[in-house]
């Protein structure tokens, strides 16, 4: 006979198992998910790894790759794809945040509630604001007039979804905290170290051009002498 202990275990077992089924990974984005290597992002959107760009080499790598979702011919038939862009940033090689750019077409008409109720449908109920605010100052993509419409934070993952100045300006920003520290302290330190750089670069720039400067009036100097009869 089974005890009333052994009856309440099973009965937490069943709940959190049905609570995990119901949460919504909010790591993902379509076949994109944080964390992920550089490698994996690009075979997901069919992209060339060697595209990526290096923003800063050091003192950590900073890349960022671009995907667009493949034209849709309006005479197919077929519904085009609202997504306009998705921006990535790598740490290290590691996926830590993912910003989503709405086509302006696309989400034209649409209200704040229709936006977040659309997005609510994946990763679940959002932390709304009181009233629209300001987008975080702390956002590495100058978005000036931007307002925060809603939030999912669960674990490492935060998701923001905002509107631009421009009622049909819509992003959506899905980052790893963790790495999103990381990779923010890194790019500042690496603006740190360029700008205290930067006047000895300036210098050995001019050097450098004086040096080819030189170089190229004697080479037509050389050949002008040779060839040179009075």
């Amino acid at each position: 006979m089974i005890n009333l202990r052994t009856l309440a275990l099973v009965a937490a077992g069943v709940l959190a198992s049905a609570g995990s089924a119901g949460a919504q990974d909010l790591s993902a984005y379509r076949t994109f998910v944080l964390g992920s290597d550089l490698a994996t992002v690009a075979r997901s959107g069919a992209l060339r790894a060697v595209d990526a760009t290096v923003l800063h080499s050091r003192p950590a790598l900073i890349q960022g790759l671009e995907w667009s979702p493949p034209y849709v011919l309006r005479s197919s038939g077929a519904p085009s794809d609202p997504v306009r862009l998705v921006e990535f940033g790598f740490y290290n090689g590691q996926l830590f945040r993912m910003t989503v750019s709405y086509d302006r077409d696309k989400v034209e008409g649409m209200t704040n509630e229709d936006l977040v109720a659309a997005l609510s449908a994946t990763y679940g109920a959002p932390i709304l604001p009181a009233a629209p605010g300001a987008a975080s100052p702390g956002d590495p993509i100058d978005w000036r007039g931007s307002v925060t419409l809603a939030e999912w934070d669960r674990g490492d993952t935060r998701v923001t979804l905002s509107r631009g100045t421009f009622p049909t300006v819509v992003r959506l920003v899905l980052i790893s905290k963790q790495l999103s520290g990381l990779a923010d302290s890194s790019i500042a330190e690496a603006l740190r170290l360029d700008a205290a750089e930067a006047p000895q670069r300036d210098a050995d720039r001019r050097s450098q051009e004086r040096a080819d400067t030189t170089a190229a009036q004697e080479k037509t100097r050389a050949l002008n002498k040779a060839a040179f009869h009075p």
